[in-house]
Order: structure tokens, then sequence, then C-alpha cells
């Protein structure tokens, strides 16, 4: 399941896959299947951390890849998080995941 919260760009690949299509066209060009259900929920991508840490207590996903932000803040929100977190096994910032 991908949950997608706030605004998205209308050539994006998150635009795309709101529409749940059956394969999406990646970066570099190639197709892959979207076998996955997509959820858009309305949410500010300039919430607080307690707006935010919020939100994830409710969600409890098992991966939290951010794709906006200033690297050092990214990183003291990881680093929150992981702290708020510490007794769930989620995974934050999986490379292997991560669209940048």
């Amino acid at each position: 399941m991908c949950v997608i919260p706030g605004y998205v760009v209308e050539v994006t690949l998150a635009k795309t896959i709101i529409n749940e299509p059956k394969e999406v066209t990646l970066m570099n060009g190639l197709t892959a299947p979207l076998n996955m259900q997509v959820h858009y929920i309305s949410f500010s991508a300039h919430a607080d951390f307690a707006q935010t840490s919020t939100f994830l207590k409710e969600l409890m996903p098992p991966n939290i890849i951010p794709v906006h932000g200033e690297a050092n803040e990214m990183g003291r929100l990881k680093q929150k998080l992981i702290t708020q977190f510490a007794y769930r096994n989620t995974n934050y910032f999986p490379k292997e995941l991560s669209v940048g």
C-alpha cells in the first residue's frame, strides 16, 4: 500500500499512481506493474513535528520515505522519529525505496 499525503504535482509519478493504473513508466523509461493499493490523504506537507508524528501514530507505516525537504531538517526529523517510535519495526528513509 502507498499513502500519498498532500499535494502532488501534475507531471509526477505520485500524480500518475493516484489513478491506480495497471503499470507505470519509471524515470529510466521502463514500465513496471503497479502492484499496490494507493490512498491519497489531504495532509499539509508543511505540518509541524507534532502533526506529523500524530499522523504516523495513526497510520503505523512499515516505511517512512520523505521526498521533499532540506537535508539537515530531514535528518533531524529522522532522528526525532526514531526516538519517538523506537519500539516499532519501522524503516526510516530506506535507500532501496528512496526516490531521489
